[in-house]
């Protein structure tokens, strides 16, 4: 599958992590009298959170993105997953460039091939006619597993307190990534999860 959009942006990011901050402690042997490491290791949580996203072209607790595309298409893939709904799906008219039309939502229909989301033409219907200029179609979608971490798929959690481990006892070479032990198993638990991209 090829992606034609022209750019994306996170629009409203997950309320939470899919992990917390207890079971990231849990997992690294923090003992409970040691608090000092508390801050940091929330970071090194939403790290290992985006760096995975990131690597299965998902949301993993419930965000809105937006995506832009230059012109309609047969089929608008939507360059991640897993989808919740579209929002909100505007254009520009050629004779008012600086107004977005909503699309009728009787004019698009939501799909999915291979796990892959996208919007394509309801029956008979026929896409608005836009200046097909840059940036001239506008998608907003809300997607992930869900709103709760319990909604999370557990091998996905597992990768993330893995990452966090690995980053949280090796700090010092942190910047080079988590180790190729780590990263191999972080991999194999992430792959049923992982969606095409090209």
């Amino acid at each position: 599958m090829v992606y034609t959009h022209t750019k994306e942006l996170l629009a409203t990011p997950p309320a939470l992590e899919p992990i917390t901050l207890a079971e990231a402690r849990a997992h690294c042997r923090v003992p409970d009298s040691y608090t000092d490491d508390d801050t940091y290791l929330s970071g090194l949580i939403t790290t290992a959170r985006q760096l995975l996203e990131e690597q299965c072209w998902s949301s993993f607790v419930t965000q809105a993105w937006d995506f832009w595309w230059s012109s309609f298409d047969n089929r608008m893939f939507i360059p991640r997953g897993p989808l919740i709904g579209i929002t909100t799906f505007r254009y520009r008219l050629p004779n008012s460039p600086y107004t977005l039309t909503d699309v009728s939502e009787y004019d698009y229909e939501v799909s999915s091939e291979h796990g892959l989301w996208y919007a394509r033409l309801s029956y008979n219907a026929t896409w608005p006619t836009s200046r097909g200029h840059y940036d001239d179609i506008y998608m907003r979608v809300s997607n992930g597993y869900g709103p709760a971490a319990a909604n999370v798929p557990t091998p996905i959690k597992h990768a993330i307190k893995l990452m966090v481990g690995d980053l949280y006892a090796n700090r010092e070479e942190a910047a080079g990534g988590v180790s190729k032990r780590v990263e191999s198993r972080v991999d194999s638990l992430i792959g049923p999860y992982r969606l095409l991209r090209m």
